[in-house]
């Protein structure tokens, strides 16, 4: 089953490559990571910040129920604490829209959420490199040695 994520056209994930028509380069690191962990993504059209309307929404009442006035604090573990415990109360609330219990529709997303693969994500990068006389290559100022068979040959 594929989820869906939606995400801002942000340049590390994706190059917009015609705007009249939306088409999109996904960037190496972003294809394997969707692949990896199986999901269906959807980004955000440009310009069009209403499609992130929710979000923005529930950061400003956050802001104003728990942040305004602007705090005095002494203390930022003391601050956490006292923020834990002011926050606590806000997912007993029943959801504007769904008239149900915030809480009970958070545990509901958390049930309906995909397992992690058992390997993690490898972060890497492939490039291509030509080796030196002795079959080395160089990265980061770091000399790593491949095979003198290879001496000169890109890899």
């Amino acid at each position: 089953m594929h989820h869906t994520i939606w995400f801002d056209n942000d340049a590390a994930l994706v190059r917009v490559v015609k705007k009249a028509t939306l088409s999109r380069h996904y960037s190496d690191l972003f294809t394997r990571f969707n692949l990896h962990y199986n999901f269906k993504e959807v980004f955000c059209a440009p310009n069009k910040c209403n499609e992130k309307g929710s979000v923005e929404t529930a950061i400003r009442y956050i802001r104003c129920n728990l942040l305004v006035p602007v705090p005095t604090m002494y203390s930022m573990t003391t601050y956490n604490k006292e923020l834990l415990i002011k926050s606590a109360g806000l997912h007993d609330r029943e959801h504007y829209k769904l008239r149900t219990n915030i809480c009970d529709l958070h545990f509901d997303d958390i049930n309906a959420l995909n397992t992690l693969p058992f390997i993690p994500l490898e972060i890497s990068s492939i490039k291509s490199r030509k080796l030196d006389c002795f079959g080395r290559v160089i990265l980061d100022r770091v000399s790593y040695f491949i095979s003198p068979i290879l001496a000169l040959e890109r890899i």
